[in-house]
């Protein structure tokens, strides 16, 4: 239990838990209210719901799946006219705007609006995008998406994000393959030149598969010993296997052969 000391409260180490947001001037805040205060985001009080199309603004209705009473707020943000925007207290007749969200002082840019439930907006927060002096009925207001659930980004230049992770789009045909394990080069991609390294097996006729499917290869043969290139009869026998002709079969290790295509 707490202890109470002259001027002021001893928590003795403990945290203050579920606290609300603070509201009121001389409310205490939460640390989700500070870390947003900290990122430049105005936060509003949630809404119950987020439009997916044109409202009308008016009478009990179904908002993106949630069936909204009177007295529930509602942001709507797919107004025809966009001016109509903002969020709104649902009621039986005409809706009104909510009165913390209905004049250029509170409707401000990087306004931050939870959203509590919806088939396609549960769970997101809305960011107002529109800057400069708002006039209230007049003024254009558009809003984009934080985050929330199911939330899909296009991050360009080959990059998606959905949620919060990322994940790599290679481009048709570019000779890159993407799996579970990471990025890596499409064996079968022709555009590109692959290299295969053996050495050469101790046969005045050695043969090599490489595998590189292609006759356009390029080959050479090497000492191990010293690097001195060595010329012998080179045949594309296939697009996978060239063959290697010595007058003098060569030793366990004395030569190295690399294909090129």
């Amino acid at each position: 239990m707490p202890r109470k000391i002259l001027n002021g409260l001893d928590l003795s180490s403990q945290k203050i838990t579920n606290l609300a947001d603070g509201t009121a001037a001389g409310d205490a805040v939460t640390k989700a209210q500070l870390d947003a205060i900290a990122r430049g985001l105005d936060w509003k009080n949630s809404v119950r719901a987020a439009s997916t199309t044109n409202l009308t603004l008016s009478g009990t209705q179904t908002v993106d799946g949630v069936a909204l009473i009177a007295g529930d707020r509602v942001l709507a943000k797919d107004q025809t006219t966009a001016s109509a925007n903002g969020i709104y207290v649902v009621a039986a007749g005409a809706w009104s705007r909510a009165t913390d969200y209905d004049d250029s002082t509170e409707i401000t840019a990087a306004s931050a609006i939870p959203v509590e439930a919806g088939t396609a907006n549960g769970d997101a927060v809305f960011i107002l995008a529109t800057d400069g002096a708002i006039t209230v009925g007049s003024t254009n207001l558009a809003f984009t998406r934080l985050g929330g659930a199911g939330v899909s980004y296009t991050a360009g230049n080959g990059l998606t994000l959905s949620g919060s992770a990322f994940s790599v789009v290679p481009k048709p045909g570019g000779g890159l393959t993407v799996d579970g394990t990471g990025v890596g080069i499409d064996s079968a991609h022709t555009g590109l030149a692959k290299r295969y390294a053996v050495n050469v097996p101790t046969s005045t006729t050695a043969t090599i598969t490489h595998n590189l499917n292609t006759l356009d290869v390029v080959v050479a043969v090497y000492e191990v010993t010293g690097g001195a290139e060595v010329e012998c009869d080179v045949t594309l026998t296939s697009t996978t296997v060239v063959t290697l002709g010595f007058a003098v079969a060569p030793t366990t290790g004395q030569y190295r052969c690399v294909v090129l295509g």
